[in-house]
């Protein structure tokens, strides 16, 4: 541990310029600055270390992929949408999407599918020669393209502009990030964790869009994450850009690898 008191003393050198005397054009090199620290012995107060949660318990009947996909993407989740796009439509058109639930999910339903079963363009599903059942006969296109058009997960009419105080590059999504990210903080955290930087593989037009070029995956949007030995993200943050991290006043600025470990562990459960 050292004083906040420390003298500096700078060696003389014949590089410095003397008052009155002409510059020579010269490069000058940089002074060294010696510093002295004041030393100090103290008692170093000791950090419980012990993990003190309880230990996963593996299920003995794993459910389903859909029920996995629902523990997140819940009843809540999707009403907010349904309720938000059904919005934006009169916002946008003066006109009335009449999206359910029920709908919004065979949409995501095919949106999945789309995903899986890959065509030139999407379309394709449903046309005649190449029509695929599974797709067409649960949802018709222009359907399908309406509630494309008009999904939105917040109020366009209540977002900030850039500048002004509040502003969220994120404010389109906030609302699904924030309800997806309790939902990971409600697993039961592992004893060992890990805290590093992911890329979402994402080449289209977005602000958040990194290009990375020494990393496997080079373009997409840059994440903070939390995840546990088996690989499941407990906790996330996108990362905006400079001052994604330490702006909160409450919190320590420690700089930037400081603030991308300090911030994810301050979920962890005490």
């Amino acid at each position: 541990m050292f004083n906040d008191d420390y003298s500096v003393e700078t060696p003389p050198s014949s590089h410095q310029q003397q008052p009155g005397t002409a510059s020579t054009g010269k490069s000058k090199k940089k002074l060294k600055v010696q510093e002295k620290f004041g030393w100090r012995k103290v008692e170093i107060e000791k950090v419980d270390l012990f993990w003190k949660g309880e230990p996963r318990q593996v299920p003995g009947i794993l459910e389903t992929p859909l029920k996995y996909f629902q523990k997140f993407f819940d009843d809540e989740l999707l009403e907010l949408i349904v309720e938000q796009s059904n919005l934006f439509a009169l916002q946008t058109e003066g006109c009335k999407l009449c999206l359910t639930v029920e709908k919004l999910k065979v949409f995501m339903s095919i949106m999945l599918l789309l995903g899986v079963i890959r065509v030139p363009y999407y379309r394709m599903h449903w046309e005649a020669a190449t029509r695929y059942p599974q797709i067409a006969d649960k949802m018709g296109r222009q359907r399908f393209d309406k509630i494309k058009r008009f999904l939105h997960f917040n109020d366009n009419s209540k977002a900030k502009k850039s500048g002004e105080q509040g502003f969220d590059k994120l404010y389109k999504i906030r609302p699904v990030l924030g309800h997806i990210r309790s939902k990971f903080l409600e697993v039961t955290p592992e004893e060992h964790h890990s805290i590093d930087g992911q890329m979402i593989p994402f080449k289209g037009r977005s602000n958040l869009r990194q290009y990375l070029p020494k990393k496997p995956t080079k373009w997409g949007i840059k994440v903070f994450t939390r995840a546990g030995v088996s690989g499941f993200v407990h906790d996330f943050e996108v990362y905006q850009g400079k001052g994604t991290l330490g702006e909160d006043d409450k919190e320590p600025d420690l700089g930037v690898g400081g603030n991308i470990v300090l911030r994810p562990i301050s979920t962890l459960p005490d």
